[in-house]
């Protein structure tokens, strides 16, 4: 390269220097390799927006008029001290923490591991810096694409249950209740629905209420609330949205199919991208006016004037 830029031109004069150019548009690699490693890279030679903060990334969350990055191009956040409560942030120290305990044998502990540096892989995160808090580990399990790497969902989903093993055992979790019976009325209820799939999701809600001691008759909208915010905070659930919704439209069913279940329907939240209002929302007088324009309209008559018009000539 330097003997390129010393060659003279024909009209005498030097050519310039392009090994500056080119590590300016393409990158020096020192600028690459600090990338690799997941340091930002200055956007004024590069010409991007800046993304979010590295917790926003880990978060799913975003700003107005950025688009969401790519798996390779989310970072995980900056490593911090330990909490106050004493869970590992990390799973490095996770790890460690249940080799200590002993529970495992050696083949149970190298499948574990195995599974754990499969995360690691795909999610493109070393051990070191991959957080096992469910808030910020969901999202980063979210934008997985096994097929992609050639990994079948059932095993996908053994890998998921090997990192909510962990978590549980650490802390992070709440352990499993999939075998605490339902109670009386939570059973009775469970057992009029028309599917069988339905039972387990069904089953979630009920052993949360009945975990809180919330018995049937007190479950409300704020019930809802509180079993969502569970789901993801205390459990490695990857779509807590649809288990709500899934929660809220079996208790809807019940009411209207159980003759013994409290007679009360759990509304519908309002749905945050939605701008316009309801007609609940607008003032009682306009309400009235519209109320009255459709039934005006339900009742149309060809020979009413009023609900035709004339046609030209």
């Amino acid at each position: 390269m330097s003997d390129i830029t010393n060659l003279p031109l024909s009209g005498g004069h030097q050519v310039p220097e392009m090994q500056h150019a080119v590590s300016e548009s393409i990158g020096s690699p020192r600028e690459e390799g600090s990338l690799a490693a997941g340091h930002p890279v200055p956007s004024a030679r590069l010409g991007e927006q800046q993304p979010g903060s590295d917790i926003d990334l880990a978060c799913g969350r975003d700003t107005v008029g950025e688009a969401v990055p790519s798996l390779t191009a989310l970072k995980p956040p900056a490593r911090i001290e330990e909490q106050p409560t004493g869970l590992p942030e990390y799973f490095d120290r996770a790890r460690a923490q249940v080799a200590g305990l002993g529970m495992f044998d050696p083949e149970q502990m190298r499948r574990m591991r195995s599974d754990i540096v499969v995360v690691t892989r795909l999610t493109k995160i070393p051990l070191d810096r991959l957080p096992c808090d469910p808030c910020l580990l969901r999202p980063l399990l979210q934008r997985v694409l096994p097929a992609r790497h050639r990994i079948t969902a059932k095993r996908w989903s053994s890998i998921r249950s090997a990192v909510g093993r962990l978590l549980r055992m650490t802390g992070w979790c709440d352990p499993g209740e999939a075998r605490t019976p339902l109670g009386e009325e939570w059973q009775a209820a469970s057992d009029r629905l028309p599917h069988p799939a339905q039972k387990p999701a069904f089953a979630n809600f009920a052993r949360f209420c009945r975990h809180q001691g919330i018995r049937p008759g007190n479950v409300s909208e704020e019930t809802l609330e509180a079993f969502r915010a569970w789901r993801t905070t205390r459990t490695l659930e990857l779509d807590v949205p649809h288990a709500v919704i899934t929660a809220r439209r079996l208790w809807n069913w019940s009411v209207s199919h159980h003759p013994g279940w409290p007679q009360r329907l759990l509304r519908t939240p309002r749905d945050p991208r939605r701008f316009g209002l309801g007609i609940d929302d607008v003032h009682p007088q306009l309400r009235a006016d519209i109320e009255a324009s459709c039934a005006n309209m339900a009742r149309f008559s060809p020979l009413d004037p009023r609900h035709t018009r004339h046609t030209r000539k």
